[in-house]
């Protein structure tokens, strides 16, 4: 591979681990609002959803940010 080449392949794979890295924070915030919200309204209604809900979301974005890297 001469070193143009080599470039276009390295700047591929920062792209598509940049676009992983993006939806899985994504992911993590969407998850985090919904748990979010659960957690607002169990204690606006006493439904008991989710108990500890947003105690959850942010361990689950913890792992899926250790998980990122």
């Amino acid at each position: 591979m001469n070193r143009e080449q080599e470039y276009v392949a390295r700047i591929t794979a920062l792209e598509l681990e940049l676009k992983n890295t993006q939806q899985v924070a994504l992911f993590g915030c969407f998850f985090l609002i919904y748990s979010s919200l659960a957690y607002f309204f169990q204690n606006i209604t006493s439904l008991k959803l989710f108990p500890n809900a947003s105690l959850k979301s942010f361990e689950i974005c913890d792992m899926m940010i250790q998980f990122s890297k």
